[in-house]
């Protein structure tokens, strides 16, 4: 066990392409990446049950060696209202890297990606955004997922997550790319990351842009809980027969087996544009931040909705059956 904390966070916006950047990062010779994206270690400000035990954590960064950077890609840092504190507690140098995306479309996709895994159980999500004042009221711990990710609006405020890393690491150490970059300009994208990080940026030549986390739906709903919520008998069973980092790829495998390719539904007009006014302040102050016009992400929904992000690395997630 190398005994280090990783010392580069892909820390959100969930849903915002962080899945494909991930893998493209860690294909470069500069940068480890462990098979678990997403380990959650720094969760005190989650409602989650239970902890990751420190030396799990560090196990996923075994393989890591003379590497300048080691990548932890938990999107729930992003709103999490500690984790910039705790990072920066145990990493102070750390380089932050956090990928944003118009916030209407990201809660779109965000709603259908907990339908699939079981986590929101409203059947719509115009529904699910009028429950969330009374959602706030009741956090706690559940067996299903965090309860903060049912936030929506908490979850993609963009100003007060992202503020809390650049008060924490400072504006140098965080690198704020959009959705829209990633999509039509994914080799420039990986360039500039490459060259804030201080390695080799020619390396983003050498790339596979795979497509990653497409559409899906659920084939099994009984294998998927299985590897989304196993049984406490079943942890008790396998935690002395296998790694941390094992279970997490046999959960993968049955993820991978319980789903099939899908599509979401188009977002309603009238629900887009309800979310772009919530949202307004949050895109203006992007605006300002990065110095760029994003005038196109307050703009309403064609009469006709189409799939705006239609061959994009991490296009929706997909529905899951009812």
């Amino acid at each position: 066990m190398t005994g280090r904390y990783p010392n580069l966070f892909l820390a959100g916006a969930p849903k915002c392409g962080t899945t494909s950047l991930y893998d493209w990062l860690a294909q470069h010779p500069a940068i480890f990446g462990s098979e678990v994206k997403e380990p959650i270690f720094f969760r005190k400000g989650l409602s989650m049950g239970g902890e990751l035990p420190e030396r799990d954590y560090l196990s996923f960064y075994d393989g890591w060696k003379s590497e300048k950077y080691a990548l932890d890609g938990s999107t729930h840092h992003f709103y999490s209202p500690s984790a910039a504190a705790e990072i920066k507690a145990a990493a102070p140098d750390a380089k932050i890297i956090i990928a944003l995306r118009n916030p209407a479309e990201a809660t779109h996709s965000m709603y259908h990606q907990l339908r699939y895994t079981g986590v929101e159980t409203v059947l719509t999500l115009e529904e699910s955004l009028a429950a969330e004042n009374a959602r706030f009221q009741t956090l706690e711990p559940r067996r299903r997922g965090i309860p903060e990710n049912l936030l929506y609006s908490r979850v993609y405020a963009f100003e007060h997550n992202v503020s809390r890393y650049i008060e924490a690491f400072g504006r140098e150490n965080v690198h704020i790319i959009l959705l829209d970059d990633l999509k039509d300009h994914p080799m420039q994208s990986l360039r500039d990351i490459y060259d804030w990080l201080g390695i080799d940026s020619s390396c983003a030549e050498n790339t596979d842009f795979q497509a990653k986390n497409g559409p899906k739906a659920v084939r099994s709903r009984f294998i998927l809980n299985l590897a989304y919520y196993p049984p406490a008998w079943l942890g008790r069973f396998t935690k002395p027969l296998f790694s941390a980092a094992t279970r997490r790829r046999i959960r993968g495998y049955l993820k991978k087996m319980s789903t099939t390719s899908s599509k979401n539904a188009p977002l309603d007009r009238e629900t887009r544009q309800l979310l772009l006014n919530r949202h307004r302040s949050d895109i203006e102050w992007v605006e300002r931040l990065l110095e760029r016009d994003l005038s196109h992400w307050k703009q309403p929904a064609p009469d006709k909705p189409a799939n705006c992000l239609q061959g994009h690395p991490e296009i929706q997630y997909g529905q899951a059956d009812a």
